[in-house]
């Protein structure tokens, strides 16, 4: 699957949206348990490790291909 720029914009705005939400349930932590809070600062770090990737590779796309 060859994904376009637009395509890679989209997917990383709504990565960057689903963190967010994340983050604020995780900051809250009201009503959840351990176990849920670990799962979340876990989803939270991967997250942040996909889009800082996704990110690069967008950059490096852009470079190598101004058009």
């Amino acid at each position: 699957m060859v994904l376009s720029f637009k395509d890679i914009r989209f997917i990383i705005e709504a990565l960057e949206l689903l963190m967010k939400k994340y983050q604020d349930r995780y900051h809250v932590a009201e009503g959840i348990n351990d176990d849920e809070a670990s799962e979340l600062g876990n989803d939270i770090r991967y997250l942040e490790l996909l889009l800082a990737s996704m990110k690069e590779g967008l950059e490096k796309s852009t470079m190598s291909n101004p058009n």
